[in-house]
C-alpha cells in the first residue's frame, strides 16, 4: 500500500508538471483561437464543445466508468490482479460491446433519422456530422486509452499521449488557423490531435475471448454504467449548469466570455484535477475494502479535504489577481470579468472538495444515491434559473452566481448525507 502511494505521488508529481505544460500551451491556443474568431464564432464553437462534451458521457452509456469502478473494485479485493485476468476482460470486453452498440444507434440517429426524417440537432452539428461523429469515436477511444494507462499505472504512455495532444493542438492552430476562418479548421486539428494522441497511448483494443461475455456481465455493467452515466452527465450539467443556460437562453457573446474565463480557471486548478486523476481508482479500491471502519473513513476524508481546502485557496487567490490582468492584456476586445471570474474560481473550489465524498458514494455503489441528490439540485437550479431569468434578466455573471451558490448547499448535503449513511451501516 505505501508503495503503491509512493508511485502514486511520484507519477502524481510528474502528472502535475505535465497537466501544467499542457494546460500552459492550452491558454495559449485559446488565446490565439480568441483573437482568429470573432466574438460570436468564438461562442459557435464553445457551444459545439459543449454538445461534443455531453455526447462523449452519454453515448458510452457510462461503460467506462463501469469499467474503471469494477476493475478498481476487484483490485481492491484480488491480491495482484492481472490485465490478462479472464474476470477483467470480460468488464473490457462488455464494456466494448456496450460503446458499439450506442455509437451504431448514434450513427444511425445522424445519418438516417435526422438527415431525412427529423432534424434533432443543431445546424452547427449537421453541418459537420462527419466530423462530429469522427470527433465522438476519437474522443472515446481515447477516454478508454487513458483509463486503462491510468488503472494499470501506465504512465510513461498517459504523460506521453497527453503532452503530445496539447503540443499538437497548440502547432496546429499556429500553422493552419487564419483570422475570419471560422471554427471548422478548428475541428480538424483537433481530429488530427486526438487521433495522435491515441496511438502514442499504445492501448490497442482486442475482442478476442467473446465469449467470456454473458447475460449477467452485460446487466451488470449496464446498471453500473447508467447510473454512473446518470451521475457523471448529472455533475456535467450541474457544474456546468450556468454554461448551459448561458449556452441555450443567451447571445454566443456571453457564452463566449464565459468559456474563456471558464477555460483559464479550470487551467489554474489543473493541479488538483490531475492528482485526483491519478487518485481516484486507489480511493475507489480502499473505499471498497470491507474492513475500514467509519471513524477511520471520515478522519481519511476530512484529513484530505483539509489539505485540499488549503492548497485550492492559495491557488486561487493568486488566480484572482492574475486571470482578469491576462484577459485584459492578451483580449482586450473581451469586457471586463473580474466579478465573473471570482464566481467561477469559487465554483471550481467547491467542486474539487465534493471530490473526496462523491468517490465514496461510488465506492461501494451508492451512485443511485448520487444521482438522485444531483437530479434535485439540478431540478431546483434550473427553475431558479428560469424564474430570476426572466425577472432580472440575468447575464453570464447572474446563472454562474447562482450556480455556485447552489454548489455550497450540494457540497454541504452531500457531506452530511455521507456521514448519516455511514452511521448507520457502521455504528460507532
Amino acid at each position: 500500500m505505501l508503495d503503491n502511494i509512493s508511485l502514486k505521488i511520484r507519477s502524481g508529481s510528474m502528472w502535475v508538471f505535465i497537466k501544467y505544460a499542457v494546460v500552459g500551451i492550452g491558454l495559449i491556443r485559446t488565446v490565439i483561437v480568441a483573437n482568429a474568431l470573432s466574438i460570436e464564432n468564438m461562442g459557435l464553437f464553445a457551444f459545439y464543445l459543449l454538445v461534443l462534451e455531453y455526447s462523449v458521457v452519454l453515448i458510452p452509456i457510462g461503460s467506462i466508468n463501469a469499467i474503471n469502478k469494477q476493475i478498481s473494485n476487484l483490485k481492491g479485493t484480488v491480491a495482484n490482479l492481472s490485465y490478462d485476468d479472464d474476470r477483467v476482460k470480460k468488464i473490457y470486453l462488455t464494456g466494448y460491446l456496450i460503446i458499439t452498440f450506442s455509437l451504431v444507434f448514434v450513427a444511425i440517429l445522424i445519418f438516417i433519422f435526422d438527415s431525412y426524417i427529423y432534424n434533432l440537432f443543431p445546424n452547427i452539428i449537421r453541418e459537420t456530422k462527419y466530423i462530429f461523429i469522427s470527433l465522438i469515436i476519437l474522443s472515446l477511444y481515447r477516454s478508454l486509452a487513458n483509463i486503462h494507462n491510468r488503472l494499470w499505472e501506465k504512465y510513461n504512455r498517459l504523460f506521453l499521449s497527453e503532452l503530445s495532444y496539447g503540443i499538437l493542438y497548440l502547432l496546429g492552430i499556429l500553422i493552419f488557423l487564419k483570422d475570419n476562418d471560422g471554427y471548422i479548421p478548428i475541428l480538424y486539428i483537433l481530429l488530427a490531435s486526438t487521433a495522435v494522441s491515441i496511438v502514442l497511448s499504445r492501448f490497442i483494443i482486442s475482442i478476442k475471448n467473446l465469449k467470456l461475455i454473458n447475460i449477467d456481465s452485460f446487466k451488470s455493467s449496464m446498471d453500473i454504467g447508467f447510473f454512473l452515466m446518470c451521475y457523471i452527465t448529472m455533475e456535467t450539467l450541474f457544474w456546468g449548469i450556468d454554461r448551459f443556460f448561458i449556452a441555450t437562453v443567451l447571445d454566443p457573446d456571453q457564452l463566449a466570455i464565459f468559456h474563456i474565463c471558464h477555460t483559464f480557471g479550470r487551467g489554474i486548478l489543473m493541479f488538483y484535477a490531475a492528482l485526483t486523476f491519478l487518485f481516484y481508482p486507489l480511493l475507489l479500491s480502499q473505499y471498497s475494502k470491507e474492513s475500514i471502519n467509519s471513524e477511520k473513513l471520515l478522519d481519511s476524508i476530512k484529513k484530505m479535504s483539509r489539505f485540499s481546502e488549503t492548497i485550492l485557496i492559495y491557488v486561487i487567490l493568486i488566480s484572482i489577481i492574475l486571470i482578469p490582468f491576462f484577459i485584459k492584456i492578451f483580449l482586450p476586445e473581451y469586457p471586463d470579468v473580474t466579478t465573473l471570474q471570482y464566481v467561477i474560481l469559487i465554483g471550481l473550489l467547491l467542486k474539487g472538495l465534493a471530490f473526496f465524498p462523491s468517490s465514496y458514494f461510488i465506492a461501494v455503489s451508492w451512485h443511485r444515491v448520487l444521482t438522485v441528490i444531483s437530479f434535485s439540485f439540478i431540478g431546483l437550479i434550473g427553475a431558479v434559473y428560469i424564474i430570476f431569468g426572466k425577472i432580472f434578466n440575468l447575464n453570464a455573471f447572474g446563472y454562474s452566481s447562482i450556480a455556485t451558490l447552489s454548489f455550497l448547499i450540494f457540497l454541504y448535503t452531500l457531506t452530511y448525507i455521507l456521514m448519516k449513511k455511514i452511521n448507520i451501516k457502521n455504528p460507532v
